[in-house]
């Protein structure tokens, strides 16, 4: 019979999240790197196909004709290289606003997770089981817990409701 997958306690899942998080803002980092160094090798290559059909990049030893065309050449090449480091800077900045963003609200959502498994396993003894420091507790969480009501996903939801119903059935007293 296969061995049923475990939950993680809540530090090694803590560190799981980190390190995915970290993970996901190294990676970015690498594809920056990666486009950066593809749009300068490409700049170069550029350059050096205008020095093979001109021999040279210095425009004061060509005719004049010749000098204008090696410095549009060279302009418009130099031009693009800019234009394209802009676009993959304006992008970076961008992916890393979109990562910061997604970063806070998996933290958010985590930490409402977290408080609404230590609510639940207070939940799960009744008020005359319960020691004077949990319901001391219970009503610092449900306080925690009520002021992110609305940043709860529905799931969340649902589940502060079950867990607000466990609450009154075990006689601890709820706030709203």
């Amino acid at each position: 019979m296969p061995k049923r997958a475990r939950e993680p306690d809540t530090e090694t899942q803590a560190l799981i999240d980190s390190l995915q998080d970290q993970d996901e803002i190294e990676s970015i980092q690498r594809r920056y790197e990666n486009e950066r160094a593809t749009i300068e090798t490409i700049h170069a290559s550029s350059l050096e196909n205008i020095r093979t059909e001109f021999k040279t990049l210095d425009p004061e030893t060509l005719p004049e004709r010749d000098q204008l065309r090696l410095k549009q050449k060279i302009e418009f090449e130099t031009g693009l290289y800019k234009d394209r480091l802009q676009a993959l800077e304006a992008e970076k900045a961008k992916n890393d606003e979109n990562q910061v963003l997604k970063v806070t609200k998996r933290q958010k959502r985590r930490h409402i997770d977290h408080k609404l498994q230590e609510c639940e396993s207070i939940a799960s003894k009744t008020i005359q089981e319960t020691e004077w420091q949990l319901i001391g507790k219970n009503r610092h969480l449900q306080h925690i817990l009520t002021r992110v009501k609305d940043k709860m996903s529905t799931e969340q939801q649902e589940k502060y409701e079950t867990l607000m119903e466990d609450l009154k059935k075990n006689g601890h007293q709820i706030f709203t």
